[in-house]
């Protein structure tokens, strides 16, 4: 009997299975994107009617708040047959998605699948740690993350010298290859003119050296991040609008009004009003002797007898009382009088509690060695 293949004949290859059908995500039928000053209720109302705009209103309301909702925020809606039965409210790359059945709603909050990276980056200053960071095409989020691990014994504004070297680690989270946002820097050097080599390990949420002292202080170096130091602290200044010479037991920063004031530590406000010559002003007492002060506020931000935390604003530059122009003037107190701010001298952090040293010198070793290794492969 002849066969398919003596006959010169070959089997018909099987066709392969159809791919799984993937389903289409369909187009929203609008779109609103928030806007400075816009509220929930007048959003819904150009979008929907009737009980849709009713269901909407009470379901963003009880996840998002009516209330809660920022600039920037986004909101899609998907209608069949004239009535609303989906509802996107995205904020950065979360997703709130609700779903409508009749009165009640579900709904399932999507969070887009990031690729994590462990990335080190190094450069040197030339105009400034700014635009060093940016030449490197990294991000103000990790800029600013590195200027705090550090901020209690470097002033950038001030020290940052050219020809100084950074080097850093950190997480990065990307979606597909693009850049979504950082993580937390691992490790940090800063090695100045100025201010000599720093390095910071991160253990436990927080940033040690490799002795395990933290490098957290008592108090930042300065109550503003962004300034200019427009008079020190003399005894003997004159002053530009009484025209008397006088003593001045503080610093003056200059920088622009609004500018965010920060408690320099954590404590409890005694005094927030007006104070005479120093027009709107703030004083917060600290533990272990010390206050500060804080004058020509153009707002203040905290209640008197409030806690407050470091680096909690508690108001913003102005130009209240006799003041020229605006600036912050700040001042400090130890056991009641007068101290400098620039000079003085305040504890650190709590270190490494000795039950954990053992972990920490491991994480210390396990760093120094990648370091090296890092530093021996090419730029």
């Amino acid at each position: 009997m002849a066969t398919l293949a003596t006959l010169g004949c070959r089997k018909a290859q099987e066709e392969p299975p159809p791919p799984p059908q993937v389903p289409v995500e369909p187009s929203p039928t609008a779109t609103a994107v928030v806007r400075e000053g816009d509220l929930l209720g007048i959003i819904l109302d150009r979008a929907l009617d009737g009980e849709d705009y009713v269901k909407a209103l009470r379901a963003v309301d009880s996840v998002i708040g009516a209330k809660k909702i920022r600039p920037g925020d986004t909101l899609r809606f998907y209608m069949d047959g004239g009535h609303l039965i989906r509802l996107d409210y995205t904020r950065g790359f979360n997703t709130t998605r609700f779903d409508f059945t009749g009165d009640g709603f579900k709904t399932e909050a999507k969070t887009p699948d990031f690729t994590k990276r462990v990335e080190f980056v190094r450069g040197r200053v030339d105009q400034s740690l700014y635009f060093a960071f940016l030449e490197l095409g990294e991000k103000d989020p990790v800029l600013i993350q590195f200027a705090d691990i550090f901020g209690w014994d470097i002033d950038f504004t001030t020290e940052c010298q050219k020809g100084d070297s950074f080097f850093f680690v950190v997480e990065k989270d990307y979606l597909a290859d693009t850049l979504a946002c950082y993580g937390p820097v691992l490790w940090a050097e800063y090695d100045g003119r100025t201010v000599g080599k720093n390095i910071a390990y991160r253990f436990r949420d927080d940033y040690y050296n490799s002795e395990g002292q933290s490098l957290r202080k008592e108090f930042l170096k300065s109550p503003l991040k962004v300034y200019r130091i427009s008079s020190g602290y003399s005894g003997s200044r004159y002053h530009p609008i009484l025209k008397i010479y006088r003593p001045h037991r503080g610093v003056d920063y200059a920088a622009p009004k609004g500018t965010p004031v920060h408690a320099l530590g954590e404590g409890t406000v005694t005094f927030a009003g007006w104070k005479g010559g120093y027009g709107k002003y703030v004083r917060i007492k600290h533990p272990n002797g010390f206050q500060t002060g804080y004058g020509h506020l153009s707002r203040i931000a905290v209640k008197s007898g409030q806690k407050v935390s470091q680096g909690q604003i508690i108001g913003y530059v102005g130009a209240t009382g006799l003041a020229t122009g605006p600036h912050l003037h700040f001042e400090m107190f130890k056991g009641g009088a007068f101290v400098n701010p620039m000079t003085v001298k305040t504890p650190p952090a709590k270190p490494v509690p000795p039950e954990q040293m053992k972990e920490f010198k491991g994480l210390v070793g396990f760093c120094d060695g990648c370091i090296r290794k890092i530093r021996r492969s090419p730029e």
